[in-house]
């Protein structure tokens, strides 16, 4: 017997829509203030140029979030798929991220500071964040039967 197919999003998706939702638009306004602060940077230095770098994959990341809620709200065929992408580009520049900050903390490039060390936790909770959606899109039932390959399953669970 085949499994219904669901028509809406529901249970963790709500979360996981929600959450990159508010993440995209934050991550898309965040961009303005951590580029501001990249060019405050005074001497202009390797750091404000790491800075205003990651103030621009922030807004890809956030464009990016946008585009895949988006796509799961509307059911696209695609969408796991382009959330898996994103769930991947997130784990990769965040470590990318959290990694060259800590290698400019412990070359004395820069000072450690407690907004610093904020910045590489909230990277690190990025990454584990990431791999607990991707084990979650990998495997729940809920997202097989509402994102399912099989066009031949009629539409009718809510």
């Amino acid at each position: 017997m085949k499994e219904l197919r669901y028509t809406r999003i529901g249970g963790w998706l709500i979360l996981f829509v929600f959450a990159n939702g508010l993440g995209g638009l934050l991550n898309s306004l965040k961009f303005f203030s951590e580029f501001s602060s990249a060019i405050a940077i005074s001497p202009p230095s390797i750091f404000s140029a790491y800075v205003a770098l990651d103030a621009f994959l922030m807004i890809a990341i956030g464009i990016f979030q946008l585009i895949v809620v988006y796509q799961m709200l509307k059911l696209k065929p695609n969408a796991l798929k382009a959330a898996k992408q994103l769930l991947l580009f997130m784990i990769i520049a965040s470590a990318a991220s959290a990694t060259i900050c800590l290698f400019f903390v412990f070359n004395d490039v820069v000072r450690s500071s407690a907004a610093l060390d904020q910045f590489v936790i909230n990277r690190i909770m990025t990454v584990f964040a990431a791999l607990i959606w991707l084990l979650y899109f990998k495997m729940s039932k809920r997202v097989k039967r509402t994102f399912s390959d099989d066009s031949t399953v009629p539409p009718q669970c809510s």
